[in-house]
């Protein structure tokens, strides 16, 4: 059998009784099951329900014959409607056995026919329980199927526009033009890097910030460092975050690691680039710090600092930068909660 995923979904009871359906799936065996196993089985569990059956009748004089049910939906709902209807029978006889004294009485012929039909209805409803949890977890694989199809065709048509703006960098002869081709396609690539670390966690998509942070910043030092000696250390609590905010931090971190790289080390000075994200009580605290020549006083909001206080806004976070004795700090609080727009 074909594990179907699970998750817990946010759109009402349906989607959890839908959940909680593929999880009674994943307990019952294959079918079909060889013909000896289905009826030993089979015995064995109305066996079962005949023993309590009995208990009952002989403590209160009751039949019970209601307490052979739960065994023949079993049955049905375990193998097939044949050993349903073999419960039924199987049910039928051990009733007979059970108050045989009452079996002269005429009228006990009525509530063991009744019990016949009902035990037939039963077998059926619970094959038709069965075929609708099989079409519906086959329904959840081929619709997970189809998603990470769709997540994978979208990530390398990602992957194509930031390789495209990487080899129109190398065309073109205006500098300018060239970094901000480059700074271009290292954002594409922060936000592509996203589907790597992608899972599900509850009823959300959460990405893994420690790993992706460490994968995110080992890539800017691999294309902007160069030979200079330049070290880049993460400590990252092993954090899980909705997407939408690790988007968010991963362009904030790209813009700052990507200014630190490209000013804060001139004449191939040597220093030291620190990336931390840590959980405090009522916020995440992104910072971003290096040793270099301090924040630049007066700069200009260009496309990277519009870019930055973008996604700050959109997580409903706030971005400091101050100058420290040892270089340039950069700090981003992010409320655990998403802020509400009035």
């Amino acid at each position: 059998m074909v594990f179907p995923v699970w998750r817990t979904r946010r759109n009402g009871s349906y989607e959890t009784k839908l959940v909680l359906m593929e999880r009674v799936l994943w307990l019952l065996p294959n079918r079909p099951q060889p013909l000896w196993i289905r009826y030993a089985w089979t015995a064995l569990i109305m066996l079962a329900c005949a023993l309590a059956q009995w208990a009952t009748h002989a403590y209160s004089g009751f039949a019970g014959l209601f307490l052979l049910l739960p065994g023949i939906f079993a049955a049905g709902l375990i193998f097939d409607r044949g050993t349903s209807f073999f419960a039924t029978l199987l049910g039928t006889a051990l009733s007979l056995y059970s108050i045989s004294p009452d079996l002269k009485q005429a009228q006990t012929a009525l509530p063991l026919g009744l019990f016949v039909i009902t035990g037939a209805l039963c077998g059926l409803i619970s094959e038709i329980v069965r075929n609708l949890l099989e079409r519906l977890a086959a329904a959840e694989r081929t619709k997970d199927l189809l998603l990470q199809e769709v997540l994978h065709r979208t990530k390398n048509n990602i992957m194509n526009i930031g390789s495209l703006l990487v080899l129109q960098s190398r065309a073109t002869s205006n500098e300018e033009a060239r970094d901000a081709l480059n700074a271009a396609a290292s954002r594409v690539r922060a936000m592509v890097d996203i589907h790597d670390f992608l899972r599900y966690s509850g009823n959300e998509q959460s990405v893994k910030m420690d790993a992706y942070l460490d994968d995110l910043t080992r890539k800017l030092a691999d294309s902007l460092r160069g030979a200079r000696p330049i070290a880049i250390n993460v400590a990252a609590e092993p954090l899980d975050m909705r997407e939408y905010k690790a988007v968010a931090i991963g362009l904030i971190v790209n813009e700052l690691i990507t200014n630190s790289l490209k000013y804060a080390f001139p004449n191939d000075r040597p220093g030291r680039i620190d990336v931390s994200l840590r959980a405090g009580a009522d916020d995440f605290l992104l910072e971003v710090s290096d040793n270099g020549v301090g924040c630049p006083e007066n700069a200009k909001d260009g496309l990277g600092t519009r870019l930055m206080n973008l996604m700050t806004q959109q997580i409903g976070g706030t971005l400091e930068r101050e100058t420290t004795p040892n270089g340039c700090r950069a700090m981003l609080r992010i409320p655990r909660q998403r802020h509400k727009s009035r």
